[in-house]
């Protein structure tokens, strides 16, 4: 299974600034995956960073993606980043503490603890194991990874250099405020960082057609126990199915 830059075994090239890991950068990668393997259209499902590329993925080659299911993170247009009201402030502590010299050492320190801190906030705790999270924490632990993440969600808040590379993919997101692809958006109703109240309101930024499915007492993480992750898959093939078809 292929994976971004600085995950699982991929290593990053030095040539290259980590703005490789912005979502235009990642919708790139996944077209030009998609290329390599002699696909031309096809159904999409991103999340989190992932969605955040899905989205950039519908503004930059529309004609190729069937259709787009984002899971977690609601669209903002033109790719812009704007700053919350407070409450979601706060729960996106993280990136502003990271933008701090001082925070960003803590959590080069203990990678594991800040981790940590997110799976005990981040939603109901009753499916959290110890060995579940001993297991995720390997991950947590690879300073590559490690210093991807605290590039791109440091960008929030600071500046960094961008990579000239994708000027042009930047420009077709910033030029595009309504996607024309059939969009699923689904979010967890007990998802704690990023709420149901944060997605609401945005149908009249998709012309294609566009279906918002809450999911009552579930949180939509990559950190959940398989059991989570089988119902989200399953709710996730039969929704976008009937995107399409409608």
């Amino acid at each position: 299974m292929p994976g971004p830059a600085g995950v699982w075994q991929n290593a990053v090239s030095r040539r290259r600034n980590h703005s490789r890991w912005l979502g235009v950068a990642i919708a790139q990668d996944a077209f030009d995956l998609m290329d390599a393997l002699g696909i031309g259209a096809f159904h999409i499902v991103g999340h989190d960073w992932g969605g955040r590329a899905t989205y950039h993925m519908a503004a930059m080659a529309p004609a190729r993606l069937l259709s787009a299911t984002v899971i977690a993170i609601g669209y903002s247009p033109r790719g812009r980043f704007t700053v919350p009201a407070y409450p979601q402030c706060a729960r996106w502590w993280y990136q502003w503490f990271m933008t701090a010299e001082a925070g960003a050492q803590a959590v080069r320190n203990d990678p594991i603890g800040f981790a940590r801190r997110q799976w005990d906030t981040w939603g109901p705790t009753a499916w959290i194991t110890e060995d579940a999270f001993a297991v995720a924490a390997q991950a947590f632990s690879n300073r590559t990874g490690s210093r991807l993440l605290f590039t791109a969600t440091s960008r929030a808040g600071k500046l960094r250099p961008m990579d000239p590379d994708y000027d042009a993919a930047r420009a077709m997101v910033d030029a595009t405020e309504t996607l024309e692809v059939p969009m699923l958006f689904l979010q967890g109703g007990a998802d704690e960082c990023d709420p149901p109240e944060e997605s609401e309101g945005l149908e009249s930024y998709f012309s294609g057609g566009y279906r918002r499915q809450v999911l009552s007492g579930v949180v939509i993480s990559l950190r959940v126990k398989p059991p989570w992750k089988w119902r989200i898959s399953s709710v996730s093939t039969s929704a976008v199915t009937r995107t399409v078809d409608d």
